[in-house]
């Protein structure tokens, strides 16, 4: 694999700090969201078997929306990860 320059290996740490702020966020108000929707619940706002199962699939369609983003942060960490490696890996040295 080709090294990277220093100024791609920023640009590129930049890039993946930003997507894994903006899924933190997002994730955030997915919590938010279902917090809210529970409270709705328990104040009587369901008032049917369908509005419920509409309810949980849209609660089940959240949770898998959030794991989705968790899991895509994991990714983000281990490439962070790799280019901390990177940066303060030895330098090969020429063969004579």
């Amino acid at each position: 694999m080709a090294e990277l320059t220093p100024e791609r290996t920023e640009s590129l740490k930049q890039t993946l700090l930003a997507r894994r702020e903006a899924l933190r966020q997002a994730i955030i108000e997915h919590l938010e969201q279902s917090d809210e929707q529970h409270y709705i619940d328990l104040a009587g706002e369901v008032r049917d078997i369908g509005d419920a199962s509409v309810g949980d699939l849209l609660a089940d369609l959240n949770l898998a929306t959030i794991d989705q983003e968790i899991n895509e942060i994991r990714r983000i960490e281990r490439a962070l990860e790799r280019l901390r490696e990177q940066t303060h890996a030895p330098a090969a040295r020429p063969s004579l």
